[in-house]
């Protein structure tokens, strides 16, 4: 036995996805698109951040042009790191982008619940990333480009990128899930 589908019982069938949803799904995947393609500018954005964090605790004068960012200039030792693609956390943040797009489209998950669990974690990539890139200019003007550059870009940055993706993500999920 079947039963009687909404046209057949005189309803009116919901729509799956209200316009507002999908136009905010629509939305979120076309920024996650946006920091794709305009890479270089979401980069010189993430130099141009570290550079005024890096004036709260690196002596001297910092600055930013284009996705490098100096630290210490007017010093002994003055520290440029470029952001590169495989290095910024727009590639963090795509994923979480992608993400809030599909919970937006579900009924169960609140609408401020997805802006603030995407909002949350997108800060603790920010943050974390910061961090990242403050240990890298540390241990580089300490250690030097082989030993101090080379570990905490490659290794201990890698490990501290992960682990702030996965807070990031998991805390977004935790705050859009507490609407169910």
């Amino acid at each position: 036995m079947q039963l009687p589908d909404a046209a057949m019982s005189g309803r009116i069938a919901k729509p799956p996805v209200s316009p507002g949803r999908a136009a905010l799904a629509a939305g979120l995947w076309a920024v996650a698109i946006g920091l794709v393609v305009q890479a270089t500018a979401a980069r010189a954005a993430e130099a141009w951040l570290a550079a005024q964090l890096a004036a709260l605790y690196v002596p001297g004068h910092t600055a930013a042009t284009g996705d490098i960012f100096f630290a210490g200039l007017g010093t002994r030792l003055p520290i440029g790191l470029q952001i590169t693609s495989e290095c910024t956390v727009a590639i963090l943040i795509v994923p979480m982008l992608l993400l809030a797009g599909i919970m937006s489209l579900h009924h169960r998950f609140g609408i401020g619940d997805i802006l603030a669990g995407l909002g949350a974690g997108v800060a603790v990539d920010v943050g974390t990333n910061q961090v990242r890139m403050a240990l890298i200019m540390w241990a580089t003007g300490r250690y030097g480009t082989h030993a101090g550059y080379a570990v905490t870009h490659k290794l201990i940055g890698s490990v501290i990128a992960m682990l702030g993706f996965t807070v990031a993500l998991v805390l977004m999920v935790r705050i859009v899930s507490r609407s169910e």
